[in-house]
């Protein structure tokens, strides 16, 4: 079980980690209200899938190796979201995601929706931040302040069969590559 009470899929080879979580009432209801529609599942609640990508730099330095690196895995959180996105689209299931480079919500980009990695709404699904002079970065519980988030928010029951399915399909992709 995750940090926060979501199901990780995750392991010490894996530079990747999927967490799915029953989405707290306080983000479902402000992504209800930007979206204008119901977004809630059959189950009643959304769901949230954090992905946390391990960094080979610490994020506490900033430097342009860390921004080279925080590039490169920015384009791998978004085409590994948007890959989890279309299998819940052909589920018939609403999703979008953080765009990890923009903070904005990928799909609904024209929504005045802000959640940046270090934005205290990450608390709720078992992240930490450790305080950096007047900056924080994200802090994972196993790999610390070497760790790049994002978030892709569903209609998907957080338990579901193709849902867990298709994370431990990217999950071993990441492992072949």
């Amino acid at each position: 079980m995750a940090a926060g009470g979501g199901e990780e899929f995750n392991g010490g080879d894996f530079n990747i980690e999927f967490s799915t979580h029953i989405c707290p009432p306080q983000i479902s209801s402000e992504l209800i209200s930007k979206y204008g529609v119901n977004l809630l599942g059959e189950s009643g609640h959304m769901s949230a899938i954090t992905i946390c990508h391990r960094t080979t730099n610490c994020m506490t330095v900033w430097n342009e190796e860390v921004m080279t690196e925080r590039n490169k895995l920015g384009d791998i959180l978004i085409q590994t979201a948007k890959d989890i996105c279309l299998h819940l689209f052909n589920h018939n299931e609403w999703a979008d995601f953080i765009n990890p480079k923009t903070a904005r919500p990928f799909y609904g980009k024209h929504l005045d929706i802000r959640f940046i990695e270090t934005d205290p709404r990450y608390l709720l699904f078992g992240f930490e931040f450790q305080k950096v002079g007047p900056c924080q970065v994200v802090k994972h519980a196993e790999w610390g302040t070497h760790a790049y988030v994002t978030s892709i928010f569903t209609s998907a029951p957080h338990q579901s069969e193709y849902l867990l399915e298709v994370l431990e399909e990217i999950k071993l992709n990441f492992k072949r590559n």
